[in-house]
């Protein structure tokens, strides 16, 4: 059976080129989610007509992604992780956008360096950038502009909040933050002491009711 072809105007303003990519229909359904909306089962290629506002290089390279074999496939890099990044969420590519994530959290300290304005990355992506990276490379990454560092580390810290024995509460008493998980483990040094049924003295801290974990977060 012929499969029925797309073509997609990519105009590239800042390098002032258009150029024309040619696509199997199924695959940009299968692909790329964003041109459901635009192509349907019903409709006719020769009644669509589809243009898009991006880099040449970077649409190209989003092609070669989609049409190559496995082993074919282009590979990301520090020059283009960031625009790949971002195009694939707006086109709503998700198993290259897992692949982007994975990418950014194990090669996060080269890519905060590079001279790129990251505040286009999105919340939901920082999130999932932030689940695949360690607490420890969050330590040590150095940002000195914070481009990434603090949003990833907030990141972070809802999705380990997640877990409710990891929440956290602050004392009535005096203060302190504590989560669930330790309270057991921990003396609040301005508790009323008392001793357990085994003869372990016991000072726990008391969770403040009014404690708002959102807006400490913030």
């Amino acid at each position: 059976m012929k499969q029925e072809k797309i073509t997609i105007h990519v105009c590239d303003e800042t390098k002032k080129i258009n150029k024309d990519f040619i696509c199997e229909k199924s695959v940009l359904l299968k692909r790329m989610k964003y041109f459901e909306k635009y192509l349907n089962e019903n409709s006719s290629a020769d009644d669509i007509d589809i243009s898009v506002h991006c880099d040449v290089q970077i649409f190209e390279w989003l092609m070669q992604f989609i049409n190559a074999l496995e082993e074919d496939k282009p590979k990301l890099d520090l020059n283009n992780i960031v625009s790949i990044l971002i195009s694939s969420e707006f086109l709503q590519m998700e198993d290259l956008l897992d692949l982007c994530t994975k990418f950014f959290s194990n090669h996060a300290q080269e890519i905060v360096k590079l001279p790129i304005d990251m505040s286009c990355i999105s919340s939901s992506v920082q999130k999932r950038i932030a689940n695949h990276i360690s607490i420890d490379t969050l330590e040590d990454l150095k940002d000195k502009k914070d481009k990434l560092r603090s949003k990833l580390f907030t990141k972070k810290l809802e999705i380990l909040m997640q877990d409710e024995l990891n929440s956290l509460s602050k004392c009535v008493q005096c203060a302190s933050l504590f989560s669930i998980k330790h309270r057991d483990q921990l003396v609040c040094n301005k508790s009323k002491i008392f001793i357990d049924f085994y003869g372990n003295i016991i000072a726990r801290h008391m969770g403040d009711p009014l404690f708002s974990l959102d807006k400490f977060i913030n």
